[in-house]
């Protein structure tokens, strides 16, 4: 059953999202330093870290023209331009979520990029993408968020031998041997009527005879391929005759090929013209053919792979961004349907296709829980430009092919930060043996978001046996002068790595020297850290911060005295 929020804190999360919907009006308005729009973002500010102190953190779903705060609407607005709930939505956030300790830099950062998402007109930038490059540790989104041309006429050499195909298939065909090889059925026209139970079983005699009067004429081709270049509904029926052909499963010289070669012609033409009906026909009666054994496993991915190609997906595509929702969200299945027999073509149109809406709606098909198969990434992550790379490395999660941590190892060295970045991302959903050693390596990286992201997953994954890499990176000279984030993710690592051995050392951090002292943060995130050691020494060590003269330390370390005693109602119930 679903949660019910109490009204005091739905109460609060609405005002968090009037505040957002201010500030960013602020910001579309005014410079940033403006006094109205300063105000806007400090209301916003206080908002946000109000609720997530009292109250804990704030998770909301964003639908495509409100948001939801446990299933229950908290904010809307009429119209889309200054609708934040569909800005959001339009780039592929689905989900926004503060935490507690979230920074007013971060809160800032994140209305501003909703202030600026109509402005992002470079293909390689969206708001989510924005929003990733800003590093935001303490506000999470989820994203669904990171691959027609050719003429309406078919090829003359391909149609000569089409015509020959279909006119010597058509020749050997007779009634008996269709419902024979279609199991009394038929996709209609040829196939309806013949189950009649009267008609008796076709004679050698008859069987030449009627072969004869199904054969095709020079005039009746000629005929079909007028038909054929201009009428989607003709299409159809020629897509039935030469499917009967097939399911008739008689011998010819060629083999499947020139079988292969009509249907795929076929299904480009269908595509071209956005005949959804055609192109579904023959998909759904290709898998039928193969569930029946009648076709090989892998015919029907032979025939869809060769039709489709990257230019015909990417007009295909746009016209859904043209088509009604109804006809649109048909064309999706249709795609989601055929999704593992083109990779080829859907990796194509990610890396070549400029059209921002093209490649979201292809990065969305390709999307998926286990993963795209590696044979079709691997090239792909020695691209030269780093958005493909990065889209590749970020495809692969999921994939339990063993040759990725192998792929992931060589891509800590890329040039660019943000690919790097999405390695860690991507190392944290393997998780493990796998990952845990290219996670320790990262800790000395140059860049600080990619030694942040790493030592935190190191923590989740890591065992005792990696304490020592991220043990050494503490001890440095310089650890101190560090950012507060990646301050306090070290700390946590350490103290869930090494356990009771740290206490000694975090103690040092936190209290103050007799000459000089240590920068705040650092002492904070000691405190932190030593909330998450279930022993009575870090307890005892958190009680005397508390009564230090402190004021931001004691805060912090009855913080973690509070979420340790939770952790261990937790662990107990």
């Amino acid at each position: 059953m679903d949660r019910m929020a109490p009204s005091a804190e739905r109460e609060s999360v609405g005002k968090i999202c009037t505040a957002m919907h201010h500030a960013y009006r602020g910001l579309r308005l005014f410079p940033a330093d403006h006094p109205s729009a300063r105000q806007s973002i400090d209301t916003l500010v206080n908002s946000v870290t109000s609720h997530v102190e009292n109250m804990g953190p704030v998770h909301l779903q964003i639908d495509e023209m409100r948001v939801l705060y446990e299933n229950e609407q908290v904010y809307s607005y009429e119209g889309s331009r200054d609708n934040l709930a569909f800005l959001m939505f339009r780039d592929g956030i689905r989900a926004l979520s503060f935490h507690p300790d979230v920074e007013p830099w971060e809160i800032e950062a994140l209305v501003d990029a909703l202030s600026h998402a109509d402005d992002l007109g470079d293909i390689d930038h969206d708001l989510a993408t924005t929003l990733w490059e800003h590093e935001l540790i303490h506000i999470e989104y989820e994203v669904v968020d990171p691959f027609l041309t050719g003429g309406r006429e078919l090829r003359a050499a391909a149609i000569e031998e089409l015509r020959e195909t279909v006119a010597r298939r058509l020749g050997e065909l007779s009634p008996a041997n269709v419902a024979a090889g279609l199991g009394g059925g038929g996709f209609g026209a040829a196939g309806e009527g013949d189950d009649n139970p009267q008609d008796g079983p076709v004679g050698p005699a008859e069987e030449g005879s009627q072969a004869e009067s199904v054969a095709l004429s020079q005039a009746d081709i000629e005929m079909i391929e007028q038909i054929v270049a201009d009428s989607s509904e003709a299409l159809d029926d020629f897509a039935v005759v030469l499917l009967e052909i097939i399911g008739a499963g008689l011998e010819t010289p060629e083999g499947d090929d020139a079988l292969i070669q009509a249907l795929s012609l076929v299904c480009q033409q269908c595509m071209d013209l956005g005949n959804t009906d055609g192109l579904s026909l023959v998909l759904e009666r290709l898998e039928a053919l193969e569930g029946e054994g009648r076709r090989p496993a892998g015919f029907a991915s032979g025939v869809i792979g060769d039709a489709v190609t990257p230019a015909r997906l990417a007009k295909l595509i746009e016209r859904m961004g043209q088509a009604s929702m109804q006809e649109a969200e048909r064309m999706e299945r249709l795609l989601g349907r055929m999704r593992e027999w083109i990779y080829p073509a859907l990796l194509g149109t990610l890396v070549e296709n400029n059209d921002k809406s093209v490649r979201k709606t292809v990065l969305a098909l390709l999307h998926t829980e286990s993963g795209i198969p590696g044979q079709y990434l691997w090239p792909l992550m020695h691209d030269t430009r780093w958005y493909v790379v990065r889209n590749a490395v970020q495809l692969a999660r999921g994939s339990t092919d063993p040759e990725l941590p192998v792929q992931l190892e060589r891509l800590l060295r890329h040039p660019d930060e943000r690919v790097r970045r999405e390695v860690i991302r991507s190392l944290d959903v393997i998780g493990g043996a796998r990952a845990a050693p290219l996670l320790a390596r990262a800790l000395q990286d140059e860049d600080a978001a990619v030694r942040t992201l790493a030592v935190r997953s190191l923590g989740r994954h890591g065992n005792r046996g990696h304490f020592a890499a991220v043990s050494a990176r503490v001890e440095t000279r310089e650890f101190e002068t560090r950012s507060s984030e990646e301050l306090e993710a070290f700390l946590q690592a350490f103290a869930l790595l090494g356990g009771e051995t740290t206490i000694d050392t975090l103690n040092k951090m936190w209290k103050r020297r007799f000459f000089g002292t240590r920068p705040l943060p650092l002492r904070l995130a000691a405190v932190q850290a030593l909330g998450l050691i279930p022993a009575r020494a870090a307890r005892d060590s958190l009680g005397e911060a508390a009564k230090s003269n402190d004021a931001q330390l004691q805060k912090a370390a009855a913080r973690a005295l509070a979420q340790g005693q939770s952790r261990g109602g937790e662990a107990r119930s």
